[in-house]
């Protein structure tokens, strides 16, 4: 199995304000976020709260970035921007990233939050097409966009 079937693809990092990431789309799911010691992080009301796993192919590579925190917010907006109406749309669609600005430390001590600009390109319908075919052709059940 590959590196990024088996959920062991690079992840991407934004380490310093400029860093960028331009790729496709090939999947996102979700899981617990959790703190540096393995323990469940969790909202007010005692809900766990969610990391978002976008995995993506960045000049051939498979790529996982973590998704949390102002990412959230700043991907929901712009796929909203691009017209997504749920995940099928998105899955094969051109994501750029970069990390433009640090926010203000919420307390003494804690590091200033990255800040994210994000654009979501959809596939057009001929592409979105094309892709489906492609696909059908190795594995005529599946369709690569289900949600």
């Amino acid at each position: 199995m590959s590196d990024f079937l088996s959920g062991n693809a690079d992840s991407v990092k934004f380490e310093k304000i400029g860093d960028k990431i331009t790729g496709t789309l090939v999947s996102i799911s979700d899981r617990d976020d959790t703190d540096p010691n393995g323990a469940v992080k969790k909202w007010p009301d005692g809900a766990a709260k969610k990391v978002y796993l976008w995995e993506l192919v960045i000049d051939d590579e498979p790529r996982t970035m973590w998704v949390r925190g102002n990412l959230v917010k700043v991907l929901r907006e712009a796929c909203a921007a691009a017209g997504a109406k749920g995940i099928g749309d998105l899955i094969g669609c051109k994501v750029q990233v970069i990390h433009h600005a640090l926010g203000e430390a919420k307390s003494k001590g804690f590091a200033p939050p990255k800040l994210f600009q994000a654009k979501v390109t959809l596939l057009t319908p001929e592409e979105r097409e094309a892709t489906t075919k492609a696909v059908q052709d190795d594995d005529p059940e599946c369709d690569p966009f289900a949600e």
